[in-house]
């Protein structure tokens, strides 16, 4: 069966397009922090350093010290969805939310830092 953690809500087809949307929604929240982070960088190499720091090393040092909770991080996302034997609505709501909180968090401060550069006249 695809996707243990939903229990079958869906089926097969549904339950592939589900995961498939996740993927994505999580490729929209790397690229965003991308950009925020290509909008403040000065140099090509901080575009690719400080958003693997921010996705990846970040989230996993908050868990390790206890702050942040497994599956709010959100590498581990998918595998809620995937392995989780409970409730499928229940993984697959939190799944949404922290994706949907992480895109939220990175386009807001990529607007609010375009908006600043604009006010400065740095953007045309």
């Amino acid at each position: 069966m695809i996707a243990e953690g939903l229990n079958g809500i869906f089926g097969p087809f549904l339950t592939m397009l589900v995961l498939v949307i996740i993927q994505m929604l999580q490729a929209i929240g790397y690229a965003l922090c991308s950009l925020w982070i290509l909008q403040i960088a000065k140099r090509l190499w901080e575009t690719i350093v400080y958003p693997f720091i921010l996705i990846v090393i970040l989230p996993i040092l908050l868990f390790n010290l206890s702050i942040l909770p497994e599956k709010w991080v959100p590498l581990s996302i998918p595998e809620l969805v995937l392995y989780d034997h409970g409730n499928g609505w229940q993984s697959l709501g939190i799944n949404l939310a922290v994706l949907l909180s992480f895109i939220a968090v990175y386009g807001f401060l990529l607007f609010i830092t375009l908006f600043y550069k604009k006010r400065k006249g740095l953007v045309r």
